[in-house]
């Protein structure tokens, strides 16, 4: 029995084909970079990019596949299997996606996270084997020219790279997975058409009517459950995703905890409640949302955190914070009885989360007269402004949003670079502090020491001599991750823009032993000798020189902050040792296997292409060439 309509033109089926061409190579790059965000989330940053190379290793296979089976490839049977290789792909995205979200993955360095990893890799590249069938046929198999398919593959990739974004805005990224099953369900549809398949283009309908139903309705019963290799904490409030993160509130809004702080007080009373909901971003970065019922003053914990610290030093003041989060920086500058507050965050979804959805708990802050939030990227907005501040502070930026650029995303911000210090520098009053607040790993405080460098070289090419006139650095013996009691701390940086006065430094002691933390460097003594070489002209180079990690000044040109691992000491794991944040050595690790497993391949697909050539020597053999293009 006939089973293609004859009704159907040349004409047309070729506009058929083409928009399954497009349709095809669209789903395919939304779905890649889909999964270096999902990525993000469900393993570490540095994973991120290895969804870039699933993806060409499905591709790179499925074309191998079809010139390895020329008689199951022909140019005869190439409609029938354009229609079925784009109906696997918008069946394998939801199944393979789903499989990946059941999976524990714990990216670690044993047999079982790395079996983890790879379980995972091989099962997400599945439906790109699909689309490489696709596009490999349609480009080597289909009569025409050839340019108008390739133009089609373009166009229809680079619109999926912009609809990635728009459909981030409407829909989880979860959800948004059903989104590319059902333009890979669209493929199938013009796919189906062309050849007259009407078995397949009833398969392709019913399955693109059904991606579209549970793209609309994925948000409210699909979660991600398993990040970084373990459960999530608490029942989920609030999830929201955007192209450069995924933000979850969690906890209970009718109960009373020990309050957050990032280096609170051993002095603070063990007994004080307050009710708090925590903010994660992507899994990994938490910030938290205080209750406020009334006058910020009662919430007298933040006048123990030694992140706060610059508020003993500057009252009645102008307040610029980097990086709002869940408003607690806001919360500090109201309960010190700072004149007026802007708070700059990047991310759109965090301040509708905290001034919107949970306005109502948070004591809206927005609403305040001397409150003001802004959405932008801080320095840029910063550099616009024609104003002074008495004190900026940045209290633990480092979200490491990620994107498909690859391992090295974790690493990179412009915040902490020299040139970023200088426009912050710039923007304080006469006697303005700009305040930064990192971890301090006792062992070997390499943020720490980082931190003290960059100020050094800012105030430097500022134009000040004497940069450790400048500098006050304070710390706590413990900070706010219990699973490192001990052996992490936090520490303060303060910098003014007029060297510290007398009455500075004696403020600043006299809270120090009140509230329990230690001046580890100021204009007269230094805990650590290398703080205070890092804090002179003279012997900042060579501190940096001597240190076992990367302590140099960032830049512009090299804005790898959290990047303090030397390639040569990548596979030395205890000399590399950062506590809480030694997930960065990791990055460096994924880097060196992931080179390692990307040879392999290639030669792997080089020999599969030597194989397939062996086969069908009226091809040609391989020549130089072709290997170098491997």
């Amino acid at each position: 029995m006939n089973r293609r309509p004859p009704t159907a033109g040349p004409l047309a089926r070729r506009a058929a084909t083409l928009g399954g061409v497009f349709a095809i190579a669209g789903a395919t790059l939304m779905y890649e970079i889909l999964l270096t965000r999902i990525f993000s989330v469900t393993m570490w940053y540095h994973f991120a990019f290895l969804a870039v190379a699933a993806a060409l290793l499905g591709m790179t296979a499925g074309a191998v596949l079809v010139q390895a089976r020329p008689l199951t490839f022909s140019a005869d049977a190439a409609p029938r299997r354009l229609a079925t290789s784009a109906l696997l792909f918008a069946l394998g995205v939801p199944a393979t996606f789903l499989a990946h979200l059941a999976i524990p993955v714990a990216p670690t360095l044993t047999p079982a996270g790395l079996l983890s990893v790879l379980i995972t890799y091989v099962v997400i590249a599945l439906p790109f084997l699909a689309s490489g069938v696709c596009v490999c046929l349609a480009l080597t198999r289909l009569a025409g020219p050839v340019g108008t398919i390739y133009a089609a593959d373009l166009t229809g990739a680079a619109l999926g790279c912009l609809a990635t974004v728009g459909a981030l805005k409407v829909a989880d990224a979860p959800a948004a997975v059903f989104l590319v099953a059902a333009f890979g369900g669209a493929a199938a549809i013009a796919f189906a058409a062309a050849a007259g398949e009407r078995r397949a283009l009833a398969g392709a309908l019913a399955l693109t009517a059904a991606a579209f139903v549970l793209t609309a309705t994925g948000s409210s019963w699909l979660r991600v459950t398993w990040v970084k290799g373990a459960r999530e904490r608490g029942p989920t409030l609030h999830e929201r995703w955007n192209s450069y993160s995924r933000i979850r509130i969690w906890g209970d809004p009718g109960v009373e905890s020990p309050p957050f702080g990032w280096g609170l007080s051993p002095t603070y009373p063990a007994t004080r409640r307050v009710g708090q909901l925590m903010l994660s971003i992507d899994g990994v970065a938490d910030t938290v949302l205080t209750r406020l019922d009334g006058d910020p003053g009662a919430l007298d914990h933040l006048r123990y955190d030694v992140t706060n610290l610059a508020h003993y030093l500057r009252r009645d003041a102008e307040v610029l914070v980097v990086g709002a989060g869940g408003g607690r920086d806001v919360l500090s500058a109201l309960a010190f009885g700072q004149r007026q507050v802007v708070a700059i965050e990047v991310n759109e979804a965090i301040l509708e989360a905290i001034n919107r959805t949970f306005g109502a708990y948070t004591g809206h802050l927005d609403r305040r007269p001397s409150v003001r939030f802004v959405n932008d990227e801080a320095r840029s907005y910063i550099a616009r402004l024609d104003r002074r501040f008495d004190i900026i502070q940045l209290s633990f930026i480092d979200t490491f949003a990620a994107t498909a650029a690859g391992a090295y995303v974790l690493t990179e911000h412009s915040l902490y670079t020299v040139e970023a210090w200088r426009t912050f520098l710039d923007h304080l009053s006469p006697r303005g502090l700009l305040t930064v607040s990192r971890w301090h790993f006792h062992r070997l405080p390499a943020e720490i020491h980082r931190l003290v460098a960059l100020g050094t070289a800012a105030l430097l090419e500022s134009g000040i001599s004497r940069p450790r006139n400048h500098m006050v650095l304070v710390r706590t013996q413990a900070g706010a991750d219990l699973r490192y009691p001990t052996a992490i701390g936090v520490g303060t940086l303060l910098i003014g823009r007029a060297p510290f006065s007398d009455q500075d430094l004696a403020e600043t002691r006299a809270v120090a032993t009140r509230l329990g933390f230690e001046v580890a460097l100021d204009p007269r003594s230094a805990t650590d000798p290398t703080l205070a070489a890092l804090t002179s002209p003279e012997g900042i180079a060579g501190a940096i020189a001597r240190s076992p990690l990367d302590i140099s000044p960032p830049t512009d040109d090299r804005p790898f902050f959290f990047h303090t691992v030397p390639l040569g000491r990548a596979l030395r794991l205890a000399a590399t040792d950062q506590g809480n944040v030694s997930f960065n050595v990791a990055a460096v690790l994924v880097l060196v296997g992931g080179l390692i497993v990307a040879a392999g391949l290639t030669a792997a697909g080089l020999a599969g292409v030597v194989a397939v050539r062996r086969q069908h020597p009226e091809d040609g053999g391989v020549r130089a060439c072709d290997a170098i293009f491997f």
